[in-house]
């Protein structure tokens, strides 16, 4: 009777570990997708704050373009409205290129968030089938053996062989 309490005790404290470390699994998973989440936030607001100092970059080129134009004394009509659309042109581009990196880099920390919880849960359901295991391991031999089915070395008594 002792060794049947030592190994279902055995068995209790395997599961439990199992379940406790699929709970801490989970927990350090979802903590990883937080601290991503976090800075794919801040690479936004990093990529919104460059977008506006651009913008005010443009802004200056454009006000030392009409000094320069108006302090030359070119007067070609249309020209330095061309240059002023060029520059705007030019500032959008950057603009867009600026958005778009800011955009791939915040998608690819929550694709990495997203990983890191699915990586935790796949961890997490391996240590919960390990610990279920070992209750239905141990059951099996501990009932077996009670019954007969099994001899004290775990193999299949002569009961079932037919010796």
């Amino acid at each position: 009777m002792w060794p049947m309490l030592i190994m279902l005790a055995g068995t209790a404290m395997q599961s439990g570990g199992s379940a406790f470390g699929a709970y801490q699994s989970i927990k350090q998973s979802k903590y990883q997708q937080d601290v991503l989440r976090y800075q794919a936030d801040y690479e936004k607001a990093a990529s919104e704050i460059s977008v506006a100092k651009l913008q005010r970059n443009i802004g200056q080129v454009k006000s030392a373009q009409r000094a320069q134009t108006a302090a030359s004394g070119f007067a070609q009509a249309g020209t330095p409205q061309e240059l002023e659309i060029d520059t705007d042109i030019q500032g959008e581009i950057d603009i867009a290129i600026l958005r778009s990196a800011g955009g791939i880099e915040q998608l690819r920390l929550q694709n990495a968030g997203t990983m890191a919880r699915a990586q935790g849960y796949g961890v997490a359901a391996g240590l919960y089938q390990r610990g279920f295991g070992s209750i239905l391991n141990t059951s099996m031999v501990a009932g077996g053996a009670r019954s007969g089915w099994f001899d004290s070395t775990g193999r299949t008594s002569k009961m079932w062989t037919g010796e």
